[in-house]
């Protein structure tokens, strides 16, 4: 029996947020989902690392973001988080995308879907169709969920290229201070 590997990818999104059918707000807006790949077997590694790192920045009550810290905190918590991610050897992933792009692409799917109408309804010559189908309920598409699918599918195509061995993965081992 196959020996599966699990890994826990802890990942957020920033940027742009929306559906298809909504364009940029400003000129190249765009939308990025990042994240870093832990594999479970290195979690007693790695989360007191960050946990210490949290609890230097959490606030005294709700949860943190770094949006609610001045410039001088925000540059030192990404400044940790990054050292943290290096010194671990923590594969890291993102996927972004152009709110114009996937705007074009759905008025795109949209132009062709009312092609193919037209021509289906053409090529019966006017008679009602034979098999009775339901009402279009397609969505425009989220950029959260497309964003997620594509950082999804490097992190897919990553496990794959190593076969799930992570012997060719080095992680520094860690001594943390924090408990």
């Amino acid at each position: 029996m196959q020996q599966f590997t699990k890994v826990i990818l802890a990942c957020d999104e920033s940027g742009a947020k929306g559906y298809a059918d909504q364009n940029e707000t400003y000129p190249g807006e765009v939308g990025v989902f990042a994240g870093i790949m832990v594999p479970d077997t290195h979690l007693p590694t790695v989360e007191p690392v960050f946990k210490s790192i949290y609890d230097r920045y959490k606030p005294a009550t709700g949860k943190l973001h770094i949006t609610d810290l001045d410039d001088a905190a925000k540059a030192k918590l990404r400044r940790d988080i990054y050292d943290a991610i290096s010194r671990l050897q923590l594969p890291c992933f993102w996927y972004a995308i152009h709110v114009a792009g996937l705007h074009a692409f759905h008025l795109r799917h949209q132009e062709l879907r009312q092609m193919a109408k037209k021509m289906a309804e053409e090529a019966r010559g006017g008679e009602p169709p034979r098999v009775k189908r339901g009402s279009p309920r397609e969505e425009p598409a989220s950029m959260h969920v497309e964003l997620f699918a594509g950082l999804y599918g490097h992190l897919i195509a990553f496990l794959e290229e190593k076969k799930g061995n992570y012997s060719r993965l080095r992680f520094a081992p860690i001594r943390s201070t924090a408990r």
